[in-house]
């Protein structure tokens, strides 16, 4: 018993000199938990500041998995793809099937006056380049073909495709072709136009065949030239120089009405060339050539 007593005795005193700090803190359930608080808030601070570290983690959102479906939808398939080109391809194939059987042919019009012909063949491959024309025609309907001749000049008309005659006929602008003419004066003739080609053609028309005068003006004047149809429709045109269209001074068709040409020209003296012709190429008929003063006023005077 007294060995006892005293063991008990030193082990009081032995807990009694430790130092406080190796002490337990008050209750261990406490000490525990106060241990384990900064483990969890740091795992929870980690969930607070990368909330897309989470998100992440889930997965896409509702709304980027239904634009994503929705661009899948809208990007063909590479089977949809190669399904669509197979028929175009096929299209293709069956229009040209239609357009191109082998052995047919195809022909267009060709030629100066589009009366020739030309064709292609279709092959395995589709249609052949097109083949030569072949055309009957020598020339262009209506055309003029001008040349010199002893007299003058020769002429011939494609009709048809096909050149006419030659034609050799006196140059209109020769001196002694002209027939002379004065102020007041008056000049009938007759037109042959039928007979003849147009040499000549003033800026506002004359397809027919033309007559050319003379005209002498003896001193500066103010003069009215007037051609009246009779079967025609005159075109009156004046020049400087008979070969030359660019020394024209005047041109007109229905100045004085109906088929009436009329022109009020201011001449400085010397001498002039008067062409009247006609609208049409192959008409025949008659006119009257009138030359004659202006009025005071600045008119053509009445014929009587």
């Amino acid at each position: 018993m007294e060995r006892t007593t005293h063991l008990l005795l030193l082990g009081s005193l032995l807990i009694a000199c430790q130092p406080v700090d190796a002490l337990p803190v008050d209750g261990g359930a406490d000490a525990h938990a106060e241990d384990a608080r900064p483990a969890v808030d740091a795992e929870a601070d980690a969930v607070v500041e990368s909330p897309d570290a989470v998100t992440r983690d889930a997965g896409p959102s509702p709304d980027a998995a239904a634009l994503d479906a929705g661009r899948a939808d809208a990007a063909p398939s590479a089977d949809a793809q190669s399904v669509d080109a197979g028929t175009r391809d096929a299209g293709r194939a069956d229009a040209a099937s239609r357009i191109c059987e082998p052995a047919a042919v195809e022909t267009r019009r060709c030629g100066l006056n589009d009366r020739g012909e030309q064709a292609r063949v279709c092959t395995g491959d589709g249609f052949s380049p097109w083949g030569q024309c072949v055309d009957p025609d020598a020339c262009v309907d209506d055309a003029l073909d001008v040349d010199t001749c002893q007299n003058g000049i020769r002429q011939r008309r494609c009709r048809g495709g096909q050149w006419g005659p030659w034609r050799c006929e006196t140059d209109r602008c020769l001196p002694w072709q002209f027939t002379d003419i004065d102020v007041e004066g008056q000049v009938w003739l007759g037109d042959a136009t039928i007979d003849a080609f147009s040499q000549h053609r003033g800026t506002c028309g004359g397809d027919g065949v033309e007559v050319t005068y003379q005209l002498t003006v003896p001193a500066r004047a103010a003069l009215c030239l007037r051609a009246v149809g009779h079967g025609i429709d005159p075109i009156l045109y004046v020049r400087r120089a008979c070969r030359d269209p660019g020394s024209e001074v005047g041109c007109d068709d229905d100045g004085g009405g109906l088929t009436t040409a009329q022109l009020r020209l201011t001449l400085e003296a010397g001498s002039y060339v008067v062409f009247v012709d006609s609208v049409e190429r192959d008409a025949g008929g008659q006119f009257s050539l009138y030359v004659l003063e202006q009025t005071p006023e600045g008119d053509c005077p009445d014929l009587e």
